[in-house]
């Protein structure tokens, strides 16, 4: 986590891990599978290392709650991913930025909506490297 929490942020947090840990599915889970999904999801075998908003995303998972765990693009992820291509690209039509996308990052999409968030940083994060064609 990079920030401080406040208390009351920190109570909330404990709160979500205690209801996680008290789940039927973890009870029914395995140790190493456990840590297995965690890593698998979230690049950590703790839950103790997850944000609120991933824990938020784990306990829904654990009750059932949701299908997946995946977090997907922000709206303003998608905003600032389609200003920043309009802005810098050469083509900054959207057929242009599917084909960044593919050959930059080896993903093929509809649209940005498709993305994940850690799929949309990584864009992001290139995006903002680029100069201006």
């Amino acid at each position: 986590m990079a920030r401080k929490l406040t208390a009351k942020q920190a109570e909330y947090r404990k709160n979500l891990l205690a209801k996680i840990h008290c789940s039927p599915l973890f009870k029914s889970m395995e140790d190493e599978d456990y840590r297995d999904m965690l890593e698998a999801h979230f690049s950590t075998r703790s839950a103790g290392h997850l944000s609120i908003n991933q824990l938020l995303l784990l306990l829904d998972y654990m009750q059932g709650k949701r299908g997946n765990m995946i977090e997907m693009i922000t709206p303003a992820q998608i905003h600032h991913i389609e200003k920043t291509w309009q802005a810098k690209a050469k083509n900054p039509t959207m057929g242009g930025l599917r084909k960044f996308v593919e050959s930059n990052f080896k993903k093929t999409i509809l649209g940005v909506n498709a993305l994940t968030k850690k799929e949309a940083s990584g864009i992001i994060r290139a995006l903002n490297n680029m100069r201006p064609q």
